[in-house]
Protein backbone atom coordinates (compact mmCIF):
# COMPACT_ATOMS: atom_id res chain seq x y z
CA UNK A 1 0.00 0.00 0.00
CA UNK A 2 1.47 3.13 -0.95
CA UNK A 3 1.58 6.01 1.52
CA UNK A 4 1.35 9.49 0.97
CA UNK A 5 4.99 10.28 0.94
CA UNK A 6 5.39 7.73 -1.86
CA UNK A 7 2.63 9.16 -3.17
CA UNK A 8 3.98 12.73 -3.38
CA UNK A 9 7.43 11.25 -4.86
CA UNK A 10 5.43 9.85 -7.79
CA UNK A 11 3.27 13.00 -8.57
CA UNK A 12 6.91 14.31 -8.70
CA UNK A 13 8.50 12.27 -10.98
CA UNK A 14 5.23 12.61 -12.77
CA UNK A 15 5.44 16.22 -12.59
CA UNK A 16 9.19 16.06 -14.69
CA UNK A 17 8.50 13.51 -16.49
CA UNK A 18 5.69 15.95 -18.08
CA UNK A 19 7.96 18.85 -17.88
CA UNK A 20 10.74 16.60 -20.06
CA UNK A 21 7.31 16.23 -22.72
CA UNK A 22 6.71 20.18 -22.94
CA UNK A 23 10.39 20.56 -23.85
CA UNK A 24 10.56 18.26 -26.24
CA UNK A 25 6.71 19.78 -27.81
CA UNK A 26 8.18 23.15 -27.79
CA UNK A 27 11.64 22.71 -28.93
CA UNK A 28 11.38 24.42 -31.97
CA UNK A 29 8.58 26.81 -31.38
CA UNK A 30 8.19 30.14 -32.90
CA UNK A 31 8.67 31.88 -29.72
CA UNK A 32 7.75 35.58 -31.25
CA UNK A 33 7.66 37.14 -27.81
CA UNK A 34 11.26 35.78 -26.58
CA UNK A 35 12.62 36.63 -29.93
CA UNK A 36 11.52 39.80 -29.40
CA UNK A 37 14.47 40.20 -25.92
CA UNK A 38 16.78 38.23 -28.97
CA UNK A 39 16.73 41.07 -31.62
CA UNK A 40 16.69 43.85 -28.85
CA UNK A 41 19.83 42.37 -27.21
CA UNK A 42 21.75 41.77 -30.32
CA UNK A 43 21.27 45.78 -31.13
CA UNK A 44 22.63 46.42 -27.81
CA UNK A 45 24.93 44.74 -28.15
CA UNK A 46 25.77 45.85 -31.45
CA UNK A 47 25.87 49.23 -30.79
CA UNK A 48 22.30 49.93 -32.11
CA UNK A 49 20.85 50.97 -28.84
CA UNK A 50 18.36 53.36 -31.06
CA UNK A 51 16.61 49.55 -32.56
CA UNK A 52 15.63 48.67 -29.26
CA UNK A 53 12.44 49.43 -29.60
CA UNK A 54 9.93 50.21 -31.96
CA UNK A 55 8.90 53.20 -34.31
CA UNK A 56 5.61 55.22 -34.89
CA UNK A 57 2.68 56.40 -33.24
CA UNK A 58 2.10 52.92 -31.66
CA UNK A 59 3.48 51.09 -28.82
CA UNK A 60 3.98 48.07 -30.96
CA UNK A 61 5.22 49.90 -34.02
CA UNK A 62 3.57 49.77 -37.32
CA UNK A 63 6.67 48.70 -39.24
CA UNK A 64 9.63 47.19 -37.74
CA UNK A 65 12.93 49.71 -38.35
CA UNK A 66 15.33 48.22 -41.75
CA UNK A 67 17.33 46.74 -39.07
CA UNK A 68 15.33 44.96 -37.90
CA UNK A 69 14.23 43.63 -40.94
CA UNK A 70 17.35 42.69 -41.99
CA UNK A 71 18.01 40.57 -38.37
CA UNK A 72 14.74 38.99 -38.77
CA UNK A 73 15.91 37.74 -42.66
CA UNK A 74 19.42 36.71 -42.05
CA UNK A 75 17.27 34.22 -38.80
CA UNK A 76 14.92 33.03 -41.70
CA UNK A 77 11.70 35.43 -39.87
CA UNK A 78 9.44 37.35 -42.47
CA UNK A 79 8.39 40.86 -41.44
CA UNK A 80 5.08 39.63 -40.00
CA UNK A 81 6.75 37.18 -37.18
CA UNK A 82 8.73 40.03 -36.09
CA UNK A 83 7.64 40.71 -32.33
CA UNK A 84 8.57 44.37 -31.05
CA UNK A 85 10.74 44.53 -27.58
CA UNK A 86 8.14 46.21 -24.86
CA UNK A 87 10.63 45.44 -22.03
CA UNK A 88 12.88 47.11 -19.83
CA UNK A 89 15.88 48.41 -21.26
CA UNK A 90 17.91 46.15 -18.44
CA UNK A 91 17.21 43.39 -20.38
CA UNK A 92 18.53 44.06 -23.71
CA UNK A 93 21.52 45.06 -22.17
CA UNK A 94 22.21 42.43 -19.91
CA UNK A 95 21.77 39.54 -22.40
CA UNK A 96 23.55 41.46 -24.70
CA UNK A 97 26.82 39.18 -24.56
CA UNK A 98 24.92 36.40 -25.02
CA UNK A 99 22.86 36.82 -28.17
CA UNK A 100 25.75 38.60 -29.87
CA UNK A 101 27.23 35.40 -29.73
CA UNK A 102 24.35 33.27 -30.54
CA UNK A 103 22.11 32.30 -33.28
CA UNK A 104 17.69 32.95 -32.39
CA UNK A 105 16.92 29.42 -31.89
CA UNK A 106 19.79 28.01 -29.46
CA UNK A 107 18.36 31.67 -27.62
CA UNK A 108 14.59 30.35 -27.49
CA UNK A 109 16.09 27.05 -26.99
CA UNK A 110 18.04 28.03 -23.67
CA UNK A 111 15.22 30.80 -22.66
CA UNK A 112 12.79 27.19 -22.74
CA UNK A 113 14.93 25.46 -20.63
CA UNK A 114 14.37 28.19 -17.98
CA UNK A 115 10.42 28.86 -18.82
CA UNK A 116 9.58 25.21 -18.51
CA UNK A 117 11.19 24.95 -14.72
CA UNK A 118 9.23 28.11 -14.03
CA UNK A 119 6.40 26.60 -14.33
CA UNK A 120 7.03 23.77 -12.12
CA UNK A 121 7.70 26.59 -9.74
CA UNK A 122 4.38 28.07 -10.18
CA UNK A 123 2.49 24.95 -9.98
CA UNK A 124 4.40 24.16 -6.66
CA UNK A 125 4.65 27.50 -5.46
CA UNK A 126 0.58 28.02 -6.15
CA UNK A 127 -0.14 24.93 -3.91
CA UNK A 128 2.01 26.10 -0.66
CA UNK A 129 -0.05 29.57 -1.10
CA UNK A 130 -3.37 27.57 -0.90
CA UNK A 131 -2.16 26.33 2.39
CA UNK A 132 -1.37 22.57 1.02
CA UNK A 133 -5.08 22.06 1.81
CA UNK A 134 -5.05 19.90 -0.98
CA UNK A 135 -2.82 16.29 -1.47
CA UNK A 136 -0.37 17.61 -3.73
CA UNK A 137 -0.58 14.83 -6.68
CA UNK A 138 -4.20 15.78 -7.17
CA UNK A 139 -2.45 19.16 -7.15
CA UNK A 140 -0.13 18.37 -10.13
CA UNK A 141 -2.88 16.41 -11.79
CA UNK A 142 -5.43 19.27 -11.78
CA UNK A 143 -2.52 21.93 -12.64
CA UNK A 144 -1.10 19.57 -15.30
CA UNK A 145 -4.94 19.41 -17.01
CA UNK A 146 -5.44 23.54 -16.87
CA UNK A 147 -2.05 24.10 -18.50
CA UNK A 148 -2.93 21.36 -21.27
CA UNK A 149 -6.46 22.32 -21.87
CA UNK A 150 -6.27 26.22 -21.66
CA UNK A 151 -5.66 29.21 -23.86
CA UNK A 152 -3.20 31.55 -21.86
CA UNK A 153 -1.10 28.56 -20.55
CA UNK A 154 -0.72 27.57 -24.65
CA UNK A 155 -0.17 30.72 -25.79
CA UNK A 156 2.24 31.55 -23.25
CA UNK A 157 4.50 28.21 -24.32
CA UNK A 158 4.29 28.39 -27.23
CA UNK A 159 5.43 32.64 -27.42
CA UNK A 160 7.50 31.00 -24.79
CA UNK A 161 6.64 34.53 -22.96
CA UNK A 162 8.41 35.84 -20.38
CA UNK A 163 5.37 36.22 -18.23
CA UNK A 164 5.34 32.20 -16.73
CA UNK A 165 8.91 33.34 -15.40
CA UNK A 166 7.16 36.53 -13.91
CA UNK A 167 4.14 34.67 -12.61
CA UNK A 168 6.18 32.12 -10.82
CA UNK A 169 8.02 34.79 -8.99
CA UNK A 170 4.83 36.66 -7.87
CA UNK A 171 3.05 33.47 -6.71
CA UNK A 172 6.36 32.59 -4.92
CA UNK A 173 6.82 35.95 -3.70
CA UNK A 174 3.72 35.34 -1.79
CA UNK A 175 4.00 32.21 -1.08
CA UNK A 176 7.24 33.36 0.81
CA UNK A 177 5.24 35.86 2.87
CA UNK A 178 2.72 33.45 4.17
CA UNK A 179 5.63 31.84 5.21
CA UNK A 180 6.97 35.16 7.19
CA UNK A 181 10.22 34.76 4.67
CA UNK A 182 9.30 38.22 3.56
CA UNK A 183 13.22 39.41 2.64
CA UNK A 184 13.25 36.23 -0.28
CA UNK A 185 9.66 37.93 -0.30
CA UNK A 186 10.40 41.16 -1.52
CA UNK A 187 13.01 40.21 -3.50
CA UNK A 188 11.11 37.99 -5.95
CA UNK A 189 8.49 40.66 -6.40
CA UNK A 190 11.22 43.25 -7.07
CA UNK A 191 12.88 41.00 -10.12
CA UNK A 192 8.93 40.50 -11.38
CA UNK A 193 8.63 43.71 -11.77
CA UNK A 194 11.85 44.99 -12.95
CA UNK A 195 11.07 41.93 -15.63
CA UNK A 196 7.59 43.42 -16.37
CA UNK A 197 6.47 46.60 -14.61
CA UNK A 198 2.80 45.94 -13.30
CA UNK A 199 3.98 43.56 -10.69
CA UNK A 200 4.51 46.55 -9.18
CA UNK A 201 1.58 47.42 -8.60
CA UNK A 202 1.38 44.54 -6.12
CA UNK A 203 3.21 46.34 -3.74
CA UNK A 204 -0.71 48.14 -2.78
CA UNK A 205 -1.41 44.25 -1.76
CA UNK A 206 1.38 44.45 0.66
CA UNK A 207 0.64 47.96 2.06
CA UNK A 208 -3.32 47.21 2.94
CA UNK A 209 -1.64 43.23 4.22
CA UNK A 210 0.82 45.16 6.51
CA UNK A 211 3.80 44.05 5.46
CA UNK A 212 5.96 46.75 5.73
CA UNK A 213 9.42 44.72 6.00
CA UNK A 214 8.59 43.35 2.75
CA UNK A 215 7.59 46.37 1.50
CA UNK A 216 11.34 47.91 2.14
CA UNK A 217 13.12 44.84 0.85
CA UNK A 218 10.93 45.05 -2.39
CA UNK A 219 12.70 49.40 -2.20
CA UNK A 220 16.13 48.14 -2.10
CA UNK A 221 16.44 45.50 -4.35
CA UNK A 222 13.87 47.21 -7.03
CA UNK A 223 15.81 50.81 -6.39
CA UNK A 224 18.97 48.60 -6.56
CA UNK A 225 17.77 46.84 -9.90
CA UNK A 226 16.93 50.30 -11.51
CA UNK A 227 20.42 51.62 -10.33
CA UNK A 228 21.93 49.13 -12.57
CA UNK A 229 19.94 49.30 -15.59
CA UNK A 230 20.57 53.10 -15.90
CA UNK A 231 24.39 51.98 -15.28
CA UNK A 232 24.33 49.56 -17.89
CA UNK A 233 21.90 50.52 -20.19
CA UNK A 234 21.82 54.25 -20.20
CA UNK A 235 19.62 57.03 -19.59
CA UNK A 236 18.88 57.94 -23.14
CA UNK A 237 17.52 54.10 -23.26
CA UNK A 238 15.02 54.62 -20.47
CA UNK A 239 14.05 57.64 -21.83
CA UNK A 240 13.34 55.99 -24.78
CA UNK A 241 11.15 53.36 -23.01
CA UNK A 242 9.09 56.08 -21.39
CA UNK A 243 8.27 57.69 -24.38
CA UNK A 244 6.95 54.79 -25.98
CA UNK A 245 5.12 53.80 -22.93
CA UNK A 246 3.39 57.13 -22.80
CA UNK A 247 2.06 56.29 -26.22
CA UNK A 248 -1.00 54.16 -24.19
CA UNK A 249 -2.01 57.53 -22.74
CA UNK A 250 -4.82 57.70 -25.14
CA UNK A 251 -4.92 54.99 -27.12
CA UNK A 252 -6.61 51.41 -26.86
CA UNK A 253 -5.51 48.38 -28.30
CA UNK A 254 -8.53 46.46 -29.54
CA UNK A 255 -7.59 42.78 -30.05
CA UNK A 256 -8.50 39.21 -29.69
CA UNK A 257 -5.38 38.27 -27.08
CA UNK A 258 -6.37 41.59 -25.11
CA UNK A 259 -8.10 41.20 -21.67
CA UNK A 260 -8.47 44.49 -20.98
CA UNK A 261 -11.77 46.51 -20.59
CA UNK A 262 -10.12 49.37 -21.61
CA UNK A 263 -10.54 49.20 -25.77
CA UNK A 264 -14.03 47.55 -25.42
CA UNK A 265 -15.51 50.86 -23.47
CA UNK A 266 -13.37 53.03 -26.25
CA UNK A 267 -15.08 50.81 -28.74
CA UNK A 268 -18.63 51.34 -27.27
CA UNK A 269 -17.60 55.29 -27.43
CA UNK A 270 -16.97 55.40 -30.67
CA UNK A 271 -19.36 53.21 -31.88
CA UNK A 272 -17.80 52.03 -35.14
CA UNK A 273 -14.64 49.92 -36.03
CA UNK A 274 -12.91 50.57 -39.90
CA UNK A 275 -12.26 46.80 -40.45
CA UNK A 276 -14.67 44.05 -38.28
CA UNK A 277 -12.08 41.70 -39.56
CA UNK A 278 -8.86 42.72 -38.80
CA UNK A 279 -6.35 41.55 -36.58
CA UNK A 280 -6.30 44.50 -34.65
CA UNK A 281 -7.17 48.42 -33.83
CA UNK A 282 -5.81 51.34 -31.57
CA UNK A 283 -8.88 53.27 -30.95
CA UNK A 284 -9.00 56.68 -29.19
CA UNK A 285 -9.70 56.33 -24.91
CA UNK A 286 -11.00 59.15 -23.13
CA UNK A 287 -8.99 60.86 -20.65
CA UNK A 288 -11.05 60.02 -18.00
CA UNK A 289 -10.51 56.14 -19.14
CA UNK A 290 -7.52 56.41 -17.49
CA UNK A 291 -9.07 57.08 -13.98
CA UNK A 292 -11.58 54.71 -13.77
CA UNK A 293 -8.81 51.68 -15.33
CA UNK A 294 -7.03 53.49 -11.77
CA UNK A 295 -10.01 53.25 -9.43
CA UNK A 296 -10.75 49.63 -10.41
CA UNK A 297 -6.91 48.81 -10.07
CA UNK A 298 -6.98 50.09 -6.66
CA UNK A 299 -9.87 48.71 -5.69
CA UNK A 300 -9.07 45.09 -6.36
CA UNK A 301 -5.28 45.58 -4.87
CA UNK A 302 -7.18 47.02 -1.56
CA UNK A 303 -9.41 44.29 -1.62
CA UNK A 304 -6.98 41.52 -1.81
CA UNK A 305 -4.61 43.27 0.27
CA UNK A 306 -7.42 42.91 2.89
CA UNK A 307 -8.01 39.54 1.94
CA UNK A 308 -4.26 38.38 2.74
CA UNK A 309 -4.48 39.75 5.60
CA UNK A 310 -7.39 37.83 6.92
CA UNK A 311 -5.55 35.15 5.37
CA UNK A 312 -7.21 34.20 2.43
CA UNK A 313 -4.05 34.43 0.15
CA UNK A 314 -5.41 32.67 -3.06
CA UNK A 315 -8.52 34.84 -2.80
CA UNK A 316 -6.48 37.96 -2.03
CA UNK A 317 -3.92 38.01 -5.21
CA UNK A 318 -6.16 36.04 -7.20
CA UNK A 319 -8.39 38.78 -7.23
CA UNK A 320 -5.74 41.88 -7.28
CA UNK A 321 -4.31 40.45 -10.43
CA UNK A 322 -7.08 40.15 -11.71
CA UNK A 323 -7.59 43.82 -10.89
CA UNK A 324 -4.90 44.25 -12.54
CA UNK A 325 -5.54 42.72 -16.04
CA UNK A 326 -9.07 43.99 -16.37
CA UNK A 327 -7.91 47.61 -16.05
CA UNK A 328 -4.14 47.36 -18.04
CA UNK A 329 -4.05 48.75 -21.39
CA UNK A 330 -2.51 45.60 -22.63
CA UNK A 331 -3.39 42.46 -20.71
CA UNK A 332 -2.43 39.72 -22.98
CA UNK A 333 -4.34 36.83 -22.83
CA UNK A 334 -1.55 34.91 -20.89
CA UNK A 335 -1.69 37.35 -18.40
CA UNK A 336 -4.13 35.22 -17.18
CA UNK A 337 -2.10 32.42 -16.48
CA UNK A 338 -1.59 33.80 -12.58
CA UNK A 339 -4.60 33.21 -11.51
CA UNK A 340 -5.56 30.07 -13.48
CA UNK A 341 -2.77 28.39 -11.51
CA UNK A 342 -5.34 28.71 -8.31
CA UNK A 343 -8.08 26.48 -10.30
CA UNK A 344 -7.18 24.13 -7.93
CA UNK A 345 -7.75 26.24 -4.61
CA UNK A 346 -10.47 28.17 -5.74
CA UNK A 347 -13.70 26.43 -5.07
CA UNK A 348 -12.12 26.53 -1.58
CA UNK A 349 -12.75 29.94 -1.57
CA UNK A 350 -16.49 30.35 -1.69
CA UNK A 351 -18.73 29.75 1.22
CA UNK A 352 -21.21 28.10 -1.22
CA UNK A 353 -19.16 25.01 -2.75
CA UNK A 354 -21.69 24.71 -5.42
CA UNK A 355 -21.26 28.45 -6.30
CA UNK A 356 -17.84 27.85 -6.32
CA UNK A 357 -17.72 24.54 -8.30
CA UNK A 358 -19.73 26.75 -11.11
CA UNK A 359 -17.09 29.45 -11.11
CA UNK A 360 -14.23 27.37 -11.88
CA UNK A 361 -16.03 25.54 -14.39
CA UNK A 362 -16.84 28.73 -16.12
CA UNK A 363 -13.68 30.13 -16.13
CA UNK A 364 -11.98 27.48 -16.97
CA UNK A 365 -14.32 27.22 -19.87
CA UNK A 366 -14.09 30.71 -21.02
CA UNK A 367 -10.43 29.96 -20.98
CA UNK A 368 -10.01 26.49 -22.73
CA UNK A 369 -8.57 26.21 -26.11
CA UNK A 370 -11.85 24.78 -27.37
CA UNK A 371 -13.92 28.39 -26.96
CA UNK A 372 -10.78 30.51 -28.25
CA UNK A 373 -10.38 28.21 -31.59
CA UNK A 374 -14.26 29.23 -31.76
CA UNK A 375 -12.80 33.10 -32.05
CA UNK A 376 -10.80 32.82 -34.59
CA UNK A 377 -13.04 33.51 -37.35
CA UNK A 378 -15.16 35.58 -35.75
CA UNK A 379 -15.04 39.43 -36.30
CA UNK A 380 -12.81 41.46 -34.21
CA UNK A 381 -14.83 43.19 -32.08
CA UNK A 382 -16.73 40.02 -30.78
CA UNK A 383 -13.81 37.76 -30.09
CA UNK A 384 -12.12 41.07 -28.50
CA UNK A 385 -15.77 41.48 -26.03
CA UNK A 386 -15.45 37.86 -25.10
CA UNK A 387 -12.07 38.13 -23.81
CA UNK A 388 -13.04 41.23 -21.75
CA UNK A 389 -15.96 40.43 -20.65
CA UNK A 390 -14.39 36.43 -19.32
CA UNK A 391 -11.89 38.74 -17.23
CA UNK A 392 -15.03 41.17 -15.84
CA UNK A 393 -16.36 38.34 -14.98
CA UNK A 394 -13.74 36.30 -13.10
CA UNK A 395 -13.23 40.05 -11.46
CA UNK A 396 -17.05 40.41 -10.05
CA UNK A 397 -17.09 37.12 -8.99
CA UNK A 398 -13.98 36.87 -7.03
CA UNK A 399 -14.98 40.45 -5.58
CA UNK A 400 -18.11 39.03 -4.46
CA UNK A 401 -16.71 36.30 -2.65
CA UNK A 402 -14.16 38.59 -1.19
CA UNK A 403 -16.82 40.95 0.38
CA UNK A 404 -18.63 38.22 0.93
CA UNK A 405 -16.15 37.18 3.60
CA UNK A 406 -15.39 40.17 5.10
CA UNK A 407 -19.07 40.22 5.92
CA UNK A 408 -19.09 37.12 7.62
CA UNK A 409 -16.15 37.63 9.16
CA UNK A 410 -18.04 40.84 10.82
CA UNK A 411 -21.06 39.02 11.93
CA UNK A 412 -18.59 36.37 13.86
CA UNK A 413 -17.09 39.34 15.63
Amino acid sequence: MLNSARINSLAWLALLLWAVTLVIRYWDAAGLDLSALYFAAKFFGDGFASDVYSTGDTLLGETPTVNWLMAGAAEGLEEHELTPYVYPPLWAALFSPLASNIGLRPFLQGGLLVLVPSLLVLIHASWRLSGRGIAWALWVLISVLVVELTAPFGLALDLMQPQILISALIVLAFAKLRENAWAVAGACLALAAALKGSPALLVVVLLFAGHWRAIAVFAAVGGGLGLLSILIAGWPLHLLFLERLALLDDAALLSRVNLSLQPIVALLLSGELSDPNAGYAWLKAPSWLSYLSLGITLTGLALGGLACRRGAWVLGLSLAWTAVLLASPLAWTHYAILPLCFVPALIGVFSNPRIGQVFVLAIVLASSKAFFAQLVGQPLYIAAIYGSAAALLAFVGLTTCTLRSFGARWHQA
